[in-house]
């Protein structure tokens, strides 16, 4: 079980890798990263959510999972301007964006695919359901918030970013039909199971392009801060599902993993919305993605 793990876990490390260095040698641009992310998000990753949420019987016990990705993420979100209190209102922004969120959908998604399969998925999802709530507006809104009163953003709009997002009309959709006993048509799954098989592949190219790593001294400070409090926070709430939560085990197994995905993809974007150092929240983001590979494959073994 352990040589297969670890043969997967290199299968997705070397297919971001792949991705990265075909963007280095210019047979890839950084521009590429927009369409590449555009097929993801509102192509693969549905197909992979349908196609798993299909395999299954759905189990109401996971809405419990919807909260603690809601809870987690605005805890993240909180730590960032606890750490950022004494400083300047863009500060503190830059800080709640870049604790924040967890990378689910174009991340944990196709990398627990690979070795737990639907359940999962299912599971995963779930949890994103209530981690998209604040990853795709709502950290946005805070940190806003925090650096102008100005900003503040309104719940109807806030919800209408949310639930424009795809894999969030996804997950309610399949969530909706699963609690009905109902099944998409056999065309729409054969096409659902296409997307899902090249979701993995997709997923880790569009994460190997938009990977940056200058490895600027003067970002190793801020970088070092900002992951070690992201992975105590990550190490303490995963110690408190394991040992609290009545879940099964497979189910802690699968949320404990979540709890070590990497940053939300979103933060860089919206760091560049707030005026902030793009540049390093793109490289913390990417140091995060490695840092969560070797966890989370840690995690695989040992649990």
């Amino acid at each position: 079980k352990m040589t297969d793990i670890l043969t997967r876990a290199a299968a997705l490390i070397c297919m971001i890798a792949l991705a990265f260095t075909l963007k280095k040698i210019h047979i890839l641009k950084k521009e590429d990263f927009r369409v590449v992310s555009a097929l993801v998000v509102k192509i693969t990753l549905p197909c992979a959510i349908i196609n798993n949420f299909s395999q299954m019987d759905f189990d109401t016990s996971l809405f419990f999972l919807v909260p603690i990705g809601f809870c987690g993420t605005l805890f993240l979100i909180g730590t960032g301007y606890f750490m950022a209190r004494k400083k300047s209102p863009d500060e503190k922004a830059f800080q709640m964006i870049n604790h924040s969120g967890f990378n689910i959908g174009t991340f944990a998604i196709p990398y627990l695919h690979s070795f737990v399969g639907p359940s999962g998925v299912i599971a995963a999802s779930m949890f994103d359901i209530g981690n998209s709530l604040l990853c795709t507006g709502g950290t946005y809104a805070l940190a806003s918030s925090v650096q102008s009163p100005d900003n503040r953003t309104t719940l109807g709009s806030l919800l209408k970013k949310t639930f424009s997002s795809v894999p969030t009309l996804t997950y309610l959709l399949m969530t909706l039909l699963s609690l009905m006993h109902l099944r998409l048509p056999d065309g729409i799954l054969t096409f659902a199971g296409i997307g899902a098989d090249a979701n993995a592949f997709m997923a880790m190219t569009m994460l190997g392009i938009g990977m940056e790593l200058t490895l600027n001294r003067r970002h190793f400070s801020a970088i070092t801060r900002i992951l070690s409090a992201r992975y105590l926070v990550a190490l303490a709430f995963s110690l408190a599902a394991w040992f609290l939560l009545p879940f099964d085990r497979s189910l802690r197994k699968t949320l404990v993993i979540l709890l070590f995905s990497p940053l939300a993809s979103f933060d860089p974007i919206f760091t560049e919305k707030c005026g902030g150092d793009v540049g390093l929240s793109s490289e913390i983001n990417s140091i995060s993605i490695i840092i969560s590979i070797i966890c989370m494959t840690l995690l695989l073994i040992i649990l």
